[in-house]
């Protein structure tokens, strides 16, 4: 028999320690092992591509008995502060815990890990070997009351699917290390963001240079990739979004050009390493808006409506996109209807409209103008237009804030002298608001700050206004508002403005109460200076008649 008594030493702490006795004839072993401090990052280069910058302790003491081929290992290792990060998450976790060694068996209960805000998510389950073959890994993931985070990606680490995510739910692990699959059944909560962006900087092209010498070689290469198995990581993700999650699609990284929503769905995507990314599911948009940018130059936001949907059905970029926005504006219809009268000298409510339709990578845009507020002779001369002059008009109202004189009537034109010489300063007020609203915005993503100013004419009042949006509270409360500063010709100053306020009672919103007050005074149709409202608002969803009135069990 051989005794043996072994030690690795760092300074004056043993960090690994094994005594006891093997027989070389019968190949039989009985060993206590102790590990005091030991560096876990000496396992670094077995985890590549799963784990990386592994960080921590462990102590443990076991004991190893049979033979050489049949080893049976006994005991407990204490995992201390230990950190590492998630490739595929990019999320930095800490663990500190035990994990219970028994023959052909690693035991994890109630194992504690928890990310960097220090949310807990609890582990058990088991990874069981025969003699460290046919590895095989059984692990259910549980969050607790608070969001735990599970992703934590930028566009670098994956061009097709980035962001934040915060989850509530159930996360097993199952299958061989080559081939493991996770299936995960969570709730998005606070603070998730997903990006999709619709462009891409990756190029592939086809290399016909590469001259065969020995074609044997190439055919014996071929073949050995062939039979190679793939292996790789599956995620399976079934997924409640809620409106606490935030989504957007960037049509373009530089200038901001994007829309990003909030709503629910039900989303199933499935991940590997491989490359494989399908997403199917439908996301309903609760509320959102679309920045419309022209060369980072005019910077318009779009409310975008409840309602409209993003379909998935396998390929992510091969979504189909049914989405209407608003834009909205006041500015005077002297321009469209070539009228002296007070009436259209006043600044009016417009709307531009854009829905997108189609194939969300070729969308088909279309515009369209609305009214509210005018009377029916300015609402049948925009309806008279064609679709091609209804366009120059969108396009002016975004850039210019304002009608042009449609091409029929330009011949009846009245004032040309005094529109011409107010277009350049309208134009670099339009200009230098839209830069200073961007600005504004990209300072923080809990608060959405627009200025517009416009100088006076002949038959319009100078005009600035400010715009806010925000959430607080933990998003319970929504305040929308705008107050603008005018002064007519010949008048004294006046402020009027917008505002709504939405106050969620229920955590979920679906029982919410709302005020608001709207600005008359440039209205045609009212003369009263305000309209204020107050209501309580109610939804429920349901597919079924009888869900509306019974409570549906958990």
């Amino acid at each position: 028999n051989i005794n043996l008594q072994v030690y690795t030493k760092i300074g004056k702490v043993k960090t690994l320690s094994i005594a006891g006795d093997y027989s070389p004839t019968s190949h039989k072993i009985a060993f206590e092992i102790n590990l005091n401090r030991l560096k876990l990052n000496i396992l670094q280069p077995y985890l590549t591509g799963i784990v990386s910058d592994l960080k921590g302790e462990v102590n443990g003491n076991f004991s190893i008995a049979g033979t050489t081929e049949k080893p049976l290992i006994e005991g407990t290792l204490d995992i201390l502060d230990t950190y590492f990060t998630l490739d595929f998450s990019k999320v930095r976790y800490n663990v500190k815990n035990s994990i219970t060694i028994t023959n052909n068996e690693f035991k994890f209960e109630d194992f504690n890990i928890f990310d960097p805000n220090w949310k807990m998510l609890v582990l058990n389950g088991n990874i069981t070997h025969n003699n460290f073959e046919n590895i095989k890994l059984d692990l259910t993931m549980k969050t607790t009351d608070d969001a735990f985070m599970f992703l934590n990606t930028e566009e670098s680490d994956n061009e097709s699917f980035y962001g934040t995510a915060y989850m509530t739910g159930v996360f097993k692990i199952a299958g061989k290390p080559e081939n493991i699959v996770v299936d995960i059944s969570a709730r998005t909560e606070k603070d998730t963001y997903f990006y999709i962006p619709l462009t891409s900087t990756s190029d592939l092209q086809e290399s016909d240079f590469i001259t065969f010498v020995n074609k044997n070689i190439a055919q014996d290469t071929i073949k050995k990739v062939e039979n190679t198995t793939i292996s790789g990581v599956t995620l399976n993700f079934d997924l409640d979004i809620t409106p606490d999650a935030e989504a957007q699609i960037i049509f373009d990284q530089k200038t901001g050009d994007l829309i990003k929503g909030r709503g629910t769905s039900n989303l199933k995507i499935e991940i590997n390493t491989l490359g494989k990314f399908n997403m199917y599911g439908d996301f309903i948009i609760d509320r959102g808006d679309y920045l419309f940018t022209l060369q980072n130059i005019i910077n318009k936001r779009f409310d975008v409506e409840k309602g409209g949907y993003i379909s998935w059905n396998g390929d992510p970029l091969d979504a189909t996109v049914d989405l209407k926005a608003v834009y909205r504006l006041k500015t005077a219809l002297y321009d469209l209807v070539l009228d002296t009268s007070e009436q259209y000298k006043k600044r009016s409510s417009v709307e531009c409209l854009l829905s997108m339709t189609n194939k969300l990578m070729e969308p088909v845009i279309a515009f369209d103008i609305n009214l509210p507020t005018a009377d029916e002779k300015s609402k049948s001369i925009l309806t008279s237009l064609s679709a091609d002059e209804k366009n120059k008009q969108f396009l002016s109202l975004l850039v210019l804030n304002r009608f042009m004189t449609p091409e029929s009537m330009k011949g009846s034109m009245a004032g040309n002298e005094a529109k011409c010489s107010s277009v350049g300063g309208v134009t670099s007020s339009e200009l230098l608001s839209n830069q200073l609203s961007h600005w504004l915005s990209q300072i923080s993503n809990d608060f959405d700050i627009g200025v517009n100013y416009r100088p006076g004419d002949e038959i319009s009042s100078d005009q600035v206004e400010v715009a806010l949006s925000t959430q607080i509270l933990n998003d319970r409360v929504s305040i929308n508002g705008n107050v603008g500063i005018g002064q007519q010709k010949g008048t004294s100053s006046g402020i009027a403005g917008d505002f709504d306020i939405s106050y969620k009672i229920t955590k979920n919103g679906k029982l919410r109460v709302k005020a608001f007050a709207k600005a008359n005074d440039n209205d045609v149709a009212n003369s009263a200076p305000y309209t204020q409202g107050f209501g309580i608002f109610y939804r429920h969803d349901f597919n079924k008649w009888r869900d509306l009135f019974i409570r549906k069990r958990e």
